[in-house]
């Protein structure tokens, strides 16, 4: 097993901490980590391409010029669309205002990177016209479309999508779920999109707009299908199949498509039995995994809030922890085994430190974002029939939560 790693001034530890702050009128991706004179904040300096062959290619720079004339400010967290293209969110600075924008990049050709704006000014219609205020989390389809959430001119917030040259709101807040409850608020940056364009996302529920102003309203998993009323998937106070209650706390959610069949889904929730995993058809997903479960001798004390990996036959990746120990939790057909650990080699005399959510699952193995020994923050891939000591370490430095891996094996990651 190699690592290639170079020296990395991001940390996963408990002083560097990766934050994502959203406010209401600004979003900011950084890093906090000690320096000489304190801590100090880091925040993505340039946006890079790799292809899968490993040459890398930077893509876009704070300060550069963008189409629609001012320069780059910040960075958000990109996306592949499925012709290979990447597309994001920067920050642009010009002489009289700042805003975001949506941009896409061409990458088809090496070492040639062309920006051009993503949505077509006249794309929206005037009810349904997105305020930029933040970065986005940018989600897609494997026909050309993408989608996210954003606030709404006029009010509220929506899930936006972009198809075909034109913009629409699949769902608004205001919205009632085909079970009869208002929507009453969207989680930004808790959406995906499965192959097939369906999208599951965080809610917030009510009865009718009166019980939504007079009592707590109940978070949600909810299901948006083009020109489909969105429907509830779970939600907080209501029984689990096995008899169970949602708690308040989801994690994010996670889908992929089935050839011929119902979309499977996977998040965790706190349940008054404790935290599980569930899994399953948007028809009716199932408790698979909980805390306390033993895998390998070990008895799994946390599941992780983040984003499972989740590939078309059901198969699920995730980051859990037995007692202080972090590892990569996969289930397969309903069997769960380690794929990697905190602790584990990753050459003759270094191993791996930290271990993030992961960032992709495929039929070859599972690509994670880890740190190791020697402070280089890493994506890490473990084969499918790995065993503890096969994971193998990008030569990239990333940082934190910013990768995006495409069908051709291509990554497109921030850096520091």
């Amino acid at each position: 097993m190699r690592t290639q790693c170079e020296p990395a001034r991001v940390f996963l530890g408990i002083l560097n901490i990766a934050v994502w702050l959203l406010a209401n009128s600004t979003a900011l991706g950084f890093v906090l980590r000690p320096g000489e004179n304190g801590i100090t904040l880091e925040t993505p300096s340039a946006l890079y391409v790799t292809s899968a062959d490993g040459r890398r290619t930077r893509a876009l720079q704070l300060g550069a010029a963008v189409p629609g004339g001012g320069t780059v400010s910040e960075i958000g967290v990109p996306a592949f669309l499925h012709d290979g293209s990447m597309i994001f969110a920067v920050q642009v600075r010009t002489d009289d205002k700042v805003e975001w924008r949506i941009l896409r990049a061409d990458t088809k050709q090496p070492n040639v990177i062309k920006i051009r704006p993503a949505m077509a000014t006249s794309a929206a219609s005037s009810d349904c016209r997105p305020v930029l205020k933040t970065d986005l989390h940018i989600v897609t389809d494997e026909d050309g479309a993408f989608a996210f959430v954003a606030d709404r001119q006029g009010g509220g917030s929506a899930l936006f999508r972009y198809a075909s040259g034109r913009l629409t709101c699949e769902v608004r807040t205001g919205d009632r779920t085909a079970e009869g409850n208002v929507i009453t608020s969207l989680g930004f940056g808790s959406a995906m999109m499965s192959q097939d364009a369906t999208v599951v996302l965080q809610a917030n529920l009510a009865r009718d707009e009166a019980a939504s102003a007079n009592r707590p309203t109940r978070n949600a998993i909810v299901l948006a299908t083009r020109d489909v009323v969105p429907r509830e998937i779970a939600v907080q106070g209501n029984r689990t199949h096995d008899g169970a209650v949602y708690g308040a706390h989801f994690g994010l959610p996670a889908i992929s498509a089935v050839a011929g069949g119902d979309a499977i889904v996977a998040f965790t929730n706190q349940t008054n039995r404790g935290t599980a995993l569930f899994l399953g058809p948007t028809s009716g997903v199932v408790r698979t995994f909980s805390v306390g479960s033993m895998v390998d001798g070990r008895a799994i004390t946390y599941l992780s809030d983040g984003r499972p990996a989740l590939v078309r036959e059901g198969s699920v990746a995730m980051m859990a922890a037995a007692r202080n120990r972090r590892l990569i939790l996969v289930i397969r057909d309903g069997e769960p085994s380690v794929a990697a650990r905190e602790g584990q080699m990753i050459s003759s005399d270094n191993r791996l430190t930290g271990i993030g959510d992961p960032v992709a699952m495929g039929s070859a193995g599972i690509s994670i974002e880890a740190m190791n020994q020697s402070g280089h923050n890493c994506l890490v891939f473990v084969p499918a029939e790995a065993t503890s000591a096969k994971a193998e370490s990008s030569a990239q430095e990333i940082f934190p939560s910013s990768a995006a891996i495409d069908h051709q094996g291509r990554i497109a990651f921030l850096v520091p």
